[in-house]
């Protein structure tokens, strides 16, 4: 099993995936000591929880898999190993030959959603905007964006927490120290430190969810949605001809993609496609 593992991290450095010693060497044990109790359904699982660091890497990791283990004579399923069962003399019980699999039925329907959102891309206004019922295609963004959205807001957040450290400063507070130690016969036992006043910013998002601003409008959903799951001092409103605060929407559920966040808004009575009146909502922001 030696080449195996070292072929497969080449492979994997060759898709430029960054596969350290450790982790070569986890797979060489995991190999080992498992090889012959494994499934390759199992034994594919086991190298990607060694080998993957990221969700973009899977079709990598696939591909590396194929080409390594492909060939070797892996047990495919374990049932396989089982002594077949009797057959069952006619009357008895009235089961069907074929079992029924809910496979069978997801895969049905992701082929109708995806002929659903093909269809949605062929069947667009004379103006190139999306109808009313179309929001179904936001479901198609790359769940990776949701992640670099989340990094982005943590990486703000890390920054302030360490300008806050940096601000807190060592110099001996001469009034406090004095009163503090008046106590011990104005001997100097006890520093006292000025602290800086702590400041805690409070982020507010206005986010224009009208028919004009649609091309982006999803992607200020996912930066907002990364900035609640971040911060904690935060309001989010959303606009079109009317404001509306999201801040709970965002923040009571999890969400997987866009159209589960559309969707949870639109139940606010939010319609990501309407006409957008920035007087009035601003005006309506000041009252808030």
């Amino acid at each position: 099993m030696e080449k195996e593992v070292v072929l497969i991290s080449n492979y994997l450095r060759n898709e430029g995936m960054q596969v350290s010693i450790r982790s070569t060497t986890l797979a060489y044990t995991v190999l080992m000591e498992l090889k012959d109790s494994l499934t390759a359904d199992e034994l594919y699982h086991c190298l990607k929880a060694v080998y993957v660091k990221d969700i973009a890497d899977n079709d990598k990791f696939k591909r590396a898999f194929d080409k390594v283990f492909k060939k070797l004579d892996i047990k495919k399923e374990k049932k396989e190993e089982q002594q077949p069962q009797p057959e069952r003399a006619d009357g008895e019980g009235n089961l069907p030959e074929e079992a029924f699999n809910p496979n069978d039925n997801l895969e049905q329907l992701q082929e109708l959603y995806d002929q659903m959102i093909e269809d949605k891309k062929n069947n667009r206004d004379k103006d190139g905007r999306y109808v009313d019922v179309s929001m179904v295609m936001l479901d198609t963004y790359d769940p990776r964006v949701f992640e670099l959205c989340k990094k982005l807001s943590k990486k703000i957040a890390n920054q302030r927490s360490q300008r806050l450290k940096n601000k807190k400063s060592r110099h001996i507070d001469m009034p406090r120290t004095i009163r503090s130690n008046l106590k011990n016969g104005g001997h100097c036992i006890k520093l006292i430190h000025s602290k800086p006043p702590m400041k805690k910013n409070k982020h507010i998002f206005l986010c224009d969810v009208s028919g004009s601003c649609e091309w982006v409008t999803s992607w200020f959903f996912l930066l907002l949605y990364g900035c609640k799951q971040t911060f904690n001092r935060i309001k989010i409103y959303d606009f079109d001809n009317k404001l509306t605060d999201v801040t709970d929407v965002l923040g009571n559920e999890s969400f997987s993609n866009i159209g589960q966040v559309n969707i949870a808004q639109r139940a606010k009575g939010i319609n990501c496609y309407g006409q957008s009146d920035m007087a009035k909502v601003f005006k309506e922001f000041l009252k808030t």
